[in-house]
């Protein structure tokens, strides 16, 4: 409907970019992007009817949302000087498609599609997704130098799709590493993330270690090919990085600085650092342990760090506690301090203490997580001077 507004008005209008590869491998595009000849007021007016995001004018981008889902309109264009290794100073509308296409990253990225004109693959963009190749348009040392990012980008692809990398892409991501300092630690993370999930995330990782050291700010105290495959051998991104980091680092609180240096999330690098504190921990084989772990970090820790560790049992242990929903901490007990006070036990430390006796004595199993039966074990409790 977009593409065919568009042409209707006058404006020739393609798919580009990552929906036309997504779509040429068989997969549910992400999101759509669309250039169009037409200039950003005029794509305004053809799509006055609709709720519009123009946050993006500066770089030609008109957001339309479409049944509540955005679709980005990009006027063609070129790119002015990089002056930052990260945006252009400036970009210049042109009139076609092939000066749109040739200022992008990856060749699988340059593709453009439309019903009415056909493919727009000017840099043999299917040829190589056919080969399963990361190459970039024209000159990639320039690529490189314009967007560091770009080489993380290249990293995360070759990663995710399980490419390969071209060699002369490659050579100058290597050369040009450096760069990647300027980049926002931010950004870089958003790339390592997802490349940890890939495929081919070890390959990646330890062919391209020299790379990594420039975004992994403190310097490794492990070996890295060692640790870039055991990090492989579990599933899922922060299980991975957990992993990776603890195996680089070693102490729960270099792997602290490290996340932070990449500006991690709060979450993500309070979970590495657990897992470094607990990587080498033996969890004994029964329910009353796992109930009282995931009282005190959570079942969703526990469940990563008993994967990580290859502790089934354990995790039968926690698939009961689930499926049975046993008391683990003192929100599931069945008994408040409201209760306590009732039977004399006043607020503060020593109802603190009290809750925290009996839901031991619940995990225990030296009475059930039932209120009246929790009441009276209170008051025995009580009389007998031990809350």
């Amino acid at each position: 409907m977009i593409l065919q507004r568009l042409e209707t008005a006058g404006f020739e209008a393609y798919c580009v970019g990552g929906c036309v590869r997504d779509a040429l491998m068989n997969k549910t595009p992400f999101d759509w992007d669309i250039c169009t000849a037409a200039k950003p007021e005029q794509i305004m007016h053809i799509f006055e009817d609709f709720q519009l995001v123009t946050n993006g004018l500066k770089h030609g981008t008109v957001t339309v949302i479409v049944d509540r889902k955005p679709y980005e309109i990009t006027t063609f264009r070129t790119d002015g000087e990089y002056l930052d290794n990260r945006r252009p100073e400036s970009v210049f509308f042109v009139k076609n498609i092939e000066g749109d296409l040739a200022r992008r990253d990856f060749t699988v990225n340059a593709m453009a599609f439309s019903p009415l004109h056909g493919f727009a693959d000017l840099f043999g963009g299917r040829k190589d997704l056919a080969a399963g190749i990361i190459k970039c348009v024209g000159d990639p040392e320039k690529r490189f130098m314009e967007d560091a990012l770009r080489i993380m980008r290249m990293l995360r692809f070759a990663a995710v799709l399980g490419f390969e990398i071209e060699s002369k892409t490659a050579a100058a991501a290597i050369k040009t590493k450096k760069l990647l300092k300027n980049i926002a630690a931010e950004r870089i993370c958003t790339e390592f993330l997802k490349l940890l999930d890939g495929k081919t995330a070890y390959e990646i990782l330890s062919e391209y270690e020299e790379i990594f050291a420039e975004i992994l700010f403190l310097p490794f105290k492990g070996d890295f090919k060692a640790a870039a495959k055991a990090a492989a051998e579990h599933s899922g991104t922060k299980n991975r990085l957990a992993v990776l980091f603890h195996m680089l680092y070693f102490e729960p609180q270099e792997v602290k600085k490290a996340a932070e240096a990449l500006k991690m999330s709060r979450d993500m690098t309070s979970f590495c650092v657990f897992v470094s504190e607990h990587f080498d921990d033996k969890i004994p084989a029964n329910i009353t342990y796992m109930r009282k772990a995931v009282g005190a970090y959570g079942k969703e820790r526990m469940l990563s760090l008993c994967e990580i560790k290859n502790a089934k049992e354990a995790i039968g242990f926690l698939e009961t506690i689930e499926q049975k929903k046993l008391c683990c901490t003192l929100k599931e007990l069945n008994i408040s301090g409201g209760d306590l006070a009732d039977i004399g036990i006043s607020k503060g430390k020593r109802m603190g203490k009290a809750l925290e006796r009996i839901l031991n004595d619940v995990i225990e199993e030296k009475t059930d997580n039932e209120k009246n039966s929790l009441v009276s074990y209170a008051r025995r409790l009580v009389e007998a001077g031990e809350i």
